[in-house]
C-alpha cells in the first residue's frame, strides 16, 4: 500500500484548482465633477466559463484636477463576456476626455 505524503496531498490539491482568466477593455468619453461616477462596459478578449470571477481594473489616460479617477469595487455587474466597472473622480473636476478601463478577470476553481 502506497503512503501519500502531506506534500503529495498539497500538490494534488493545487493541481485540482484550475486558474482561468482573461483581459478586456472598455472606454468612454466623460467630464466628471467632483465625486462624479460613470459606468464603463469592458468586453473580454475570451469568455469566462461563468460569472464567478474577480475583476481587477485599471484606469488609463484619465486626469483629474487635484485627484485621480479610480475604479469602484466590488464589480458586481458581470457576464461571461463582459463586466461593468464604475469609475469615480476623487478630484475637483475632469475635462472632457477619453477614459480607458483595462480589466483582468480571474477565476480560481474547477
Amino acid at each position: 500500500m502506497a503512503r501519500v505524503t502531506a506534500l503529495e496531498t498539497a500538490v494534488n490539491a493545487l493541481q485540482a484548482l484550475r486558474l482561468s482568466g482573461t483581459t478586456g477593455t472598455g472606454s468612454t468619453s466623460a467630464s466628471l465633477a467632483a465625486g462624479g461616477t460613470k459606468t464603463v462596459v469592458c468586453t473580454f478578449q475570451t469568455p469566462m466559463p461563468d460569472t464567478n470571477y474577480t475583476v481587477i481594473a485599471q484606469i488609463d489616460g484619465a486626469q483629474s484636477l487635484l485627484g485621480v479617477i479610480v475604479p469602484q469595487y466590488p464589480v458586481t455587474a458581470k457576464s461571461t463576456t463582459s463586466c461593468t466597472v464604475t469609475i469615480k473622480n476623487t478630484g475637483l473636476l475632469t475635462l472632457a476626455q477619453a477614459i480607458t478601463v483595462q480589466v483582468t478577470a480571474i477565476r480560481l476553481g474547477a
